[in-house]
């Protein structure tokens, strides 16, 4: 790169231009147009900036928390494989946000300005992946695990022509974890069951879905499919992720924050039902005990109408079914505790106190009452799941000894 030239993205929101990522050196700023700012009613970017929309903010090395967090994450396969298809180094996050720019998560797009003729091509060997680079990948989607975004059609589940465009997320098994797909099928169908908002899902043969591959799934393992919440009708709807909201780094989403902050924020920007929702989520956790709900797992969803709302639920996931997770805890504090066992319908009167709910009570009676409906919805539900007798029995023995559960 030289130092000596300033490369420019500008950034849009709903084809609108509100700002411009510019990298100077090792430098990235970022600043909201003058334009947008003056904008009556304009349509909010993300929670960060609306505190101080006027401020330039710098970093070195790396984007702003905000545009590292629309990357798939460091160390991750997807990662890998894009920084390899673009030839560029995967820490170089300002040229890995350019070649992606036109998929990324939410309504948000990034294009060069001025005259590129390429993007800069790192020195450095890529690093080796077992994805063919003849299946191109211009999609960018948060995370570790290796997904695709496909786009649904009347012959199924296809890869998009020029690789970017899908509307749904399809999830590829785990080398190092059985069965992950069927679990977090079986999770979201439960907590869908029990009345929480979940997108369309479902479970496929991995030979179903074109552009996953030869070699790199076994055709007769399964791949987890969910319908991509940010898209609808063909039309990009805006979100941002809890990690953007409270501006910290993808590696910090288990830090500096804690339940009780995700409350806070849905109760003053979506109101008191998004905060019910959330609790309904949370008892869902401790009960399916999923030690992995941090920051990243929770988003809001802009609507054009100015409304703020909490997103559908995804990536729930029974973490303590997997021998090296079955003494986890919660990803994040509840009531100054991360221990699934020390949860009671009484810790979410104290939660409700601590955000400031109007009604803190009300939300231990739905705790209660909520975890008794999971109850019974697994009850029904635990035959038909593609999950093994010892995944079941695991989830069946947190039903009986819980203290959350045993409230209900």
């Amino acid at each position: 790169m030289g130092g000596e030239r300033t490369w420019r993205l500008a950034v849009r929101l709903h084809d609108l231009v509100i700002g411009e990522i510019e990298l100077d050196g090792n430098t990235a700023r970022f600043a909201l147009d003058d334009s947008y700012l003056r904008m009556p009613g304009r349509p909010v970017l993300g929670q960060t900036f609306e505190d101080d929309p006027e401020r330039v903010r710098s970093t070195h090395q790396r984007l702003i928390p905000w545009f590292s967090n629309l990357l798939p994450e460091k160390g991750g396969p997807l990662r890998d494989i894009v920084a390899r298809q673009l030839g560029i180094h995967p820490e170089r996050e300002f040229f890995l946000l350019a070649g992606l720019g036109h998929d990324l998560p939410g309504a948000v797009t990034v294009s060069p300005v001025g005259a590129w003729a390429e993007i800069p091509h790192m020195r450095e060997s890529p690093p080796a992946s077992e994805f063919p680079d003849e299946i191109r990948l211009k999609f960018s989607l948060a995370g570790i695990q290796l997904k695709l975004s496909l786009l649904k059609t009347h012959r199924g589940l296809t890869l998009p022509a020029g690789g970017e465009g899908g509307d749904w997320i399809v999830k590829l098994p785990f080398h190092d974890f059985r069965k992950v797909p069927e679990n977090e099928y079986s999770m979201m169908l439960w907590l869908k069951e029990s009345g929480v908002d979940v997108p369309a899902i479902d479970l496929l043969p991995a030979a179903s879905v074109q552009g996953v591959p030869p070699g790199l799934v076994d055709p007769g393992a399964k791949v987890f499919a969910i319908e991509r919440f940010d898209r609808r009708d063909g039309e990009r709807q805006h979100i941002e992720d809890f990690a953007q909201i409270l501006d910290l780094y993808p590696e910090r989403k288990y830090q500096n924050a804690n339940y009780e902050s995700i409350g806070r924020i849905l109760l003053a920007l979506s109101g008191v039902e998004a905060v019910r929702e959330f609790v309904r989520r949370l008892v869902a956790i401790v009960l399916m005990g999923n030690g992995d709900a941090h920051l990243k797992n929770w988003s809001l969803r802009y609507e054009r109408s100015g409304s703020i709302a909490l997103s559908p639920a995804y990536d729930f996931v029974s973490t303590i079914v997997y021998q090296p997770f079955r003494a986890d805890n919660l990803a994040l504090n509840l009531d100054r505790s991360k221990d699934f066992a020390s949860v009671t319908p009484a810790t979410f009167r104290r939660f409700g106190e601590r955000i400031g709910y109007p009604a803190p009570e009300e939300l231990e009676t739905l705790a209660a009452e909520f975890a008794a409906k999971m109850r019974a919805v697994w009850s029904g539900l635990e035959r038909e799941l593609p999950l093994s007798a010892e995944m079941a029995e695991l989830v069946n023995g947190r039903l009986r000894e819980l203290p959350l559960a045993r409230a209900g």
